[in-house]
């Protein structure tokens, strides 16, 4: 080694060869762990078996019967929940305005329906969606609560829906541990 050398530089191209090693592995590793976790989600079959961890599928069954009620009361509901439940002065608005957001409510009410429908299918027939079913409605749920942010209802009480964003993060929670390989 010439006295110009000194020691770092000698271990260098040690060092940045080691570097560029454990950046493949951790590259390699990464994708592997993608493969598997897609495969969680969108499954090669679909053999309707339940999954191995049992909270994720009671959590679905919880799920569903939370969107269940909501998609019912938004139907039935004379107001739609649009007062009762969200707190909307319909009172004050005249009759066709008030009537157009009760039947606005109504309608989510039955896409709520339609989507509680698909998640008792998956439960029932197709339990290796599960974790699908719960992304879908995490994102929903995520989602709606983001648009709320963007154009806000402008009342004096927050509505019970307003706890749609922590639901939708609840269950993103669980999608996670839906997807999260077995040690």
């Amino acid at each position: 080694m010439s006295e110009k050398q000194g020691v770092g530089s000698s271990i260098l191209p040690l060092a940045t060869n080691y570097n560029k090693f454990f950046i493949e592995i951790s590259k390699t590793i990464s994708k592997k762990t993608i493969i598997i976790n897609i495969r969680k989600v969108l499954p090669n079959s679909i053999e309707n078996k339940i999954p191995n961890n049992r909270f994720v599928y009671y959590f679905a069954w919880l799920l569903l019967g939370f969107n269940f009620f909501r998609s019912l009361e938004h139907i039935f509901n004379e107001d739609g929940g649009a007062e009762s439940i969200a707190g909307l002065p319909l009172s004050t608005y005249s009759p066709e305005a008030a009537n157009n957001i009760v039947s606005i409510f109504a309608q989510w009410g039955f896409s709520q329906l339609v989507l509680s429908c698909i998640l008792l299918l998956v439960i029932i027939k197709m339990r290796e969606l599960i974790p699908l079913m719960l992304l879908f409605i995490a994102l929903e749920n995520i989602l709606r609560g983001a648009v709320g942010l963007y154009k806000p209802l402008i009342l004096g009480d927050s509505p019970p829906g307003a706890i749609s964003p922590i639901i939708g993060l609840v269950t993103l929670a669980v999608f996670f541990i839906s997807i999260k390989e077995n040690s």
